[in-house]
């Protein structure tokens, strides 16, 4: 369970995306001078805690918070992320497991996501 105190309103924080070698997809908040995970595929821009706790309890649209470099990106209920872009080609193919092991499939660092179990 998140605990959402932990994110101070005034300061500013930014979000790693990250995905293990297993393809587990979470994220991982942390302040914006504090050392980006190892296991980083993207970093979201720089927002206020507060704009940080109403974006992960879903209180914000999706696209209020993107990576630096723009690319929108949506959580799930067990906030796993997977970019818009992912997640339009995986439903456009019925979320298959084939979809997961298409070799040109557009995922964000050639690694299909694990999804969550359902």
């Amino acid at each position: 369970m998140q605990n959402w105190t932990q994110y101070a309103d005034d300061e500013i924080y930014v979000i790693d995306l990250l995905q293990r070698r297993s393809g587990l997809r979470h994220i991982a908040p942390r302040h914006r001078h504090d050392q980006r995970d190892g296991e980083a595929v993207m970093t979201t821009t720089e927002h206020p805690g507060s704009v940080i706790k109403q974006f992960l309890r879903g209180k914000l649209p999706f696209d209020s918070v993107t990576t630096t470099d723009g690319t929108p990106f949506v959580l799930d209920a067990h906030h796993h992320w997977i970019t818009l872009e992912e997640y339009e080609y995986f439903r456009s193919r019925n979320f298959s497991s084939e979809a997961l092991a298409d070799q040109n499939a557009p995922w964000v660092n050639g690694m299909p996501p694990l999804p969550a179990p359902i």
